[in-house]
């Protein structure tokens, strides 16, 4: 009878490819890449208002919304890769919100009409 050699490494399932005592490791790993991602999503979100605080002249605020004059920053890039900083501006914007969505509807370079 031929002699078989036993193996010592653990076997992993064939699904998850890990053994079953290597589980928590990976939820550990999933919970540690979930927070990754919120930290970089509350620093682009920190970003944002910043940049919007920054580009905001005047803001006159109504009931269902509110005008804001603000500078646009050319979108074109270098050869390179760097972005212009050229602003233009500043022109008026209405920011309202529609069913839990912020709208930003371009007003014009002068507010001629009256403000609700």
């Amino acid at each position: 009878m031929p002699q078989t050699t036993i193996d010592a490494r653990p076997r992993r399932h064939r699904l998850t490819k890990f053994a079953p005592h290597e589980t928590h490791l990976i939820e550990a790993r999933k919970e540690i890449n979930e927070m990754n991602r919120q930290k970089a999503r509350q620093a682009r979100i920190k970003q944002n208002q910043q940049s919007i605080s920054s580009a905001v002249q005047k803001e006159i605020k109504t009931k269902k919304g509110c005008y804001r004059q603000e500078y646009v920053i050319d979108g074109k890039k270098h050869v390179d890769g760097t972005p212009y900083t050229k602003k233009y501006g500043p022109y008026w914007f209405y920011y309202y919100y529609n069913g839990g969505t912020l709208h930003k509807k371009y007003v014009g370079k002068t507010l001629l009409h009256t403000i609700p």
